[in-house]
């Protein structure tokens, strides 16, 4: 999944994605696990919802709590988790994936949204 932000406009591209082997015995298969950076404003944000609306179960992570954008997505009937820490620290990114193999057995995207230092 190729997610592309055009002003303000985003629209997602499937594109064949690497696969976990002997993971996802928790959820079908067919549901798409996505890890969504910087979730907790913005662009993160507003891609978490967008992926939301395509059916996809969120992993958030930001520095900061995801409080609202959990909410978003959960009121448009997506599962949605949330890990906080700063992502330049090794630890809390092997925090988040071992959080999305924990809860669904594998993440089948990243959306990787840079944040201000």
């Amino acid at each position: 999944m190729v997610v592309l932000w055009r002003g303000k406009t985003c629209q997602l591209f499937e594109i064949n994605v690497w696969k976990l082997s002997g993971l996802g015995k928790k959820y079908p298969e067919r549901m798409k696990i996505a890890i969504v950076t910087g979730a907790a404003q913005g662009i993160g944000r507003r891609t978490a919802e967008v992926l939301a609306g395509a059916g996809y179960g969120l992993l958030l992570m930001d520095r900061q709590p995801c409080t609202a954008a959990l909410a978003a997505v959960r009121d448009v009937g997506a599962e949605a988790e949330e890990v906080t820490g700063d992502l330049t620290d090794e630890a809390v990114v092997e925090r988040g994936v071992k959080a999305a193999r924990s809860w669904w057995g594998r993440s089948t995207c990243w959306s990787i949204t840079p944040g201000s230092a």
